[in-house]
């Protein structure tokens, strides 16, 4: 009777351990979606969403005055992005380490110069911050 009795409970502990497994697994392509990626990894959890990296790189572009008015797309990836500090100019480089790090890699594309021309925006992942670029030419 004890045994019984102790399979039972042992079969309802197991069933709710099922039952809540199924239930993350339901829920985690959500949250993979909601923050780009799996948490914990690169991509997800804490730091800069994908529409926040945009708005952060279209503002420093506009600040630094080099925000093209004929936008035809915008490319973002997640990638490698040194602090190169590419739109603030050469001098806010000097002495700095131009280490990689996880970046939101943000391109504009517009027909200025000649078509498909880029202009690329590092946004640092954890901190938010324009950290540098570059563009084609």
């Amino acid at each position: 009777m004890v045994i019984r009795a102790l399979g039972f409970d042992v079969w309802r502990v197991l069933t709710a351990v099922l039952i809540g497994a199924a239930v993350l697994v339901a829920t985690l392509p959500m949250a993979c979606l909601e923050g780009g990626g799996f948490p914990g990894s690169a991509s997800g959890g804490s730091g800069v969403s994908r529409s926040q990296a945009v708005a952060v790189a279209r503002q420093h572009l506009q600040e630094c005055g080099r925000y093209p008015d004929n936008v035809k797309r915008v490319e973002v990836v997640e990638g490698m992005g040194a602090a190169n500090h590419y739109w603030d100019g050469p001098e806010q480089v000097a002495g700095q380490e131009l280490k990689p790090r996880p970046c939101w890699i943000v391109t504009f594309i517009h027909d200025a110069h000649h078509p498909d021309h880029r202009l690329t925006v590092y946004v640092d992942k954890a901190t938010g911050q324009a950290i540098g670029g570059e563009q084609c030419r």
